[in-house]
């Protein structure tokens, strides 16, 4: 019989889990009940790395969906949209009236339509380095100030209502399984020129990257403080599924304290699931 482990849901950023089963199928999530055990394996979180999924969106199926809208010369892209024809030729393929790059027609990379300099349009592959992220300046790989890859550039973000949400989000994108909490630097340490990109970022903290979230370009001006951060280790509560008819639904357990449990079922829903499924590595 399960232990029960917790009264009430924990927080999702330490991957969630409650008394109900999870039932996976191909890229959606559902809820059911059960009540059986397994054997006692403690299960290991698959994550995939920052960025990935622009430079290795190669192949049948496989169709990038993120926020990069830069090529490789620095060109900003086109909306799709402004090409006529092109959505009908490529339905279902994340096309719209936006700029953001895709392969619709299973290119090796993802690629946009842009404006040349004869005012022309022409494609180009997308560079998948922007909006990368690093800390500079810190006392480890995890702490320091936050600059940001555009257009060719590394630059920093002023700190104008920077916070743990945002720092959070710096924090997943350097690595999977880290939290963060925000602070304040010098722009510039030694006394040199930092270039700033953003006057402010607005993230609300389960972005996928930092080009997801709301910002505020920068204007010119001083800058007293840039923004910083401090990347911690987060807890994985390890998880399971048992009694399903399949490895991939059942009811969900927890690894907690050296033993398996149960979670009550007080207020879980889809989003607690989709965590389940995730720290499972189903999609």
């Amino acid at each position: 019989m399960s232990r029960l482990l917790y009264d009430n849901i924990m927080d999702s950023s330490l991957l969630s889990v409650v008394t109900l089963v999870v039932v996976f199928t191909s890229s959606s999530y559902s809820l059911s009940s059960s009540s059986s055990s397994s054997s006692d394996v403690v299960p290991s979180p698959s994550f995939i790395p920052p960025f990935t999924d622009c430079i290795q969106s190669r192949g049948r199926d496989r169709f990038y969906q993120g926020a990069v809208d830069v090529t490789e010369s620095g060109a900003v892209c086109m909306r799709w949209s402004e090409v006529a024809g092109f959505e009908e030729r490529y339905p279902g393929k994340g096309l719209g009236d936006h700029n953001r790059c895709r392969n619709p027609d299973n290119r090796i990379r993802p690629w946009c339509f842009f404006k040349n300099s004869r005012g022309r349009t022409d494609w180009g592959y997308c560079d998948c380095k922007q909006g990368s992220v690093r800390l500079q300046g810190g006392r480890s790989k995890l702490d320091g100030r936050v600059e940001v890859y555009l257009q060719g550039v590394w630059g920093s973000v002023c700190s104008d209502d920077w916070g743990d949400q945002d720092a959070t989000v710096v924090c997943r994108q350097l690595g999977q399984g880290f939290s963060g909490r925000a602070r304040s630097s010098a722009p510039s340490p030694r006394g040199g020129v930092v270039r700033m990109h953003w006057g402010a970022v607005h993230c609300q903290g389960e972005e996928p990257d930092i080009l997801h979230c709301p910002s505020v370009p920068w204007s010119g001006g001083e800058c007293p403080q840039a923004a910083a951060v401090t990347c911690s280790p987060m807890e994985v509560v390890p998880v399971r599924l048992v009694g399903g008819a399949s490895a991939w639904e059942g009811r969900v357990e927890v690894f907690h304290g050296g033993v398996w449990g149960t979670v009550c079922d007080d207020q879980w829903d889809e989003s607690d699931v989709e965590v389940v499924c995730r720290q499972l590595g189903l999609g």
